[in-house]
């Protein structure tokens, strides 16, 4: 099995989620009626494109574990990208939410 092959592309579905998780967390707040729960970026969206910055960074530094140890970071990399996907669907829910009523 290429682990490399695998930990790319799980890095490239990661920095895909990251993207939306920003713009989906962008889209509630818009709207008034939504905050950010992580209290480490919070700060960062009051800045501008530093949180957007932070997700791409945090990306990078999985593309940095997988080249140097692929078969190692491979399980992280499974459950960091469940967990953004999670992160954004939980996102895209509340902006439906919050945008339809």
């Amino acid at each position: 099995m290429d682990y490399f092959v695998l930990s790319i592309m799980l890095i490239a579905i990661y920095l895909i989620l990251a993207v939306a998780d920003y713009y989906s967390t962008l889209t509630v707040l818009a709207s008034g009626k939504g905050r950010e729960a992580n209290p480490l970026m919070a700060p960062l969206l009051e800045m501008g494109d530093a949180a957007l910055i932070a997700q791409l960074v945090s990306g990078a530094a999985f593309a940095v574990l997988a080249a140097l140890s692929p078969r190692d970071s491979l399980a992280g990399l499974v459950v960091v990208v469940l967990l953004k996907a999670l992160v954004v669907l939980n996102n895209v829910i509340n902006g439906y939410l919050v945008w339809s009523g």
